[in-house]
């Protein structure tokens, strides 16, 4: 004895669900993209076949594969710390501060230099009373200030040259205007001393420039 097989439409739709998902979504819409699910609905009774088109006498009832969108869930925990990254390349050279320079001698009465804090310095005693003093450096942008009077003897500990007493001292800068004796222009100064009338006379003395 044979006859139709039914089912309950709930069974039904439960085994379209079961067919559609074996299937792989087999009809879905005529794509694997779509997201709404297609059965036939058979005119007696009410059972549920998969079909890709539905008889004539039948019915087509489509439904969502997807429901509505769910809440936000929350928020995941801070990922760990990443590692670090490479040492950039190093920044160009700033441009050199402004500074101040001093350079100073201690000059004997016989123009010998008896203390300095630079190297390259000279002294020409060309005359009486007058000294050239060369710093080996252009010293145009200084300014000179000297000082008459004794400086200390290296070979007597504790003793100072002497200068005659009232004595002056004068001194000018750029006096050295050409070449004398390997001496360059804007090199050096010229220091003069004087007894108290006025007369040149030999002296140690001190002289410095500010640059």
């Amino acid at each position: 004895m044979t006859g139709r097989w039914r089912v309950s439409p709930a069974m039904g739709v439960a085994v379209v669900a079961l067919v559609v998902a074996c299937a792989g979504g087999a009809y879905a819409a005529g794509s694997k993209r779509s997201q709404t699910i297609v059965a036939c609905v058979h005119h007696a009774g009410g059972g549920l076949y998969v079909a890709r088109h539905c008889a004539a006498h039948d019915s087509k009832l489509t439904w969502n594969a997807a429901g509505p969108r769910g809440a936000t869930g929350p928020r995941g925990a801070t990922g760990a710390t990443g590692l670090t990254g490479a040492t950039g390349a190093a920044g160009a050279v700033g441009t050199p501060g402004s500074s101040t320079a001093v350079l100073f001698a201690q000059v004997t009465s016989t123009g010998t230099v008896q203390a300095t804090n630079t190297t390259g310095v000279a002294v020409q005693h060309s005359s009486t009373g007058s000294y050239l003093v060369s710093f080996g450096r252009d010293i145009t942008q200084c300014s000179p200030l000297a000082s008459i009077g004794g400086v200390p003897l290296s070979f007597m500990p504790g003793v100072s040259s002497g200068s005659p007493a009232g004595a002056t001292i004068n001194v000018n800068m750029g006096s050295i205007g050409t070449p004398i004796n390997g001496f360059t222009p804007g090199e050096g100064v010229n220091v003069l001393t004087y007894d108290s009338s006025a007369a040149p006379v030999d002296s140690s003395f001190e002289v410095a420039v500010l640059c």
